[in-house]
């Protein structure tokens, strides 16, 4: 019993990369999400590097600093700030991605599922699936 599983779990990412293959529908229900979180790291980190640029000028500047005191402090703190705003929005993003993900996950398990013959709870309507999330 534990060997059939076992085996059944190692052979699962080789069976859906056939899958995915042959049914050339699915691969909607997997590039929309990666798309629309791509879009939203992009603008957010164009947006924030931006933001990150006048802060620190404005944080820079109220230390009433010129010349190059006011170079050394503000290239460094400049390439730390947006590294870090880089990778805070970076991990935003991903949890963002959770939630945007969840219901084309659903619904590309949803269709493989009829694809390979099982019949699902919603019975392949649109009306059933949205009661089916809602529950």
């Amino acid at each position: 019993m534990k060997n059939s599983r076992l085996l059944l779990g190692l052979t699962l990412v080789p069976r859906g990369w056939r899958l995915l293959r042959k049914e050339r529908s699915l691969w909607l229900w997997i590039t929309l999400p990666w798309l629309i979180d791509l879009c939203v790291l992009f603008v957010g980190w164009s947006f924030g590097l931006t933001g990150v640029e006048a802060l620190t000028t404005w944080a820079i500047g109220k230390l009433a600093l010129t010349g190059w005191l006011y170079n050394v402090l503000y290239y460094p703190a400049l390439v730390i700030l947006g590294f870090m705003f880089m990778l805070v929005w970076l991990v935003a993003v991903i949890g963002i991605a959770t939630v945007i993900a969840s219901p084309f996950n659903a619904l590309l398990a949803e269709r493989a599922l009829v694809r390979q013959g099982v019949v699902t709870a919603s019975g392949g309507s649109i009306g059933g699936w949205v009661k089916l999330m809602l529950k």
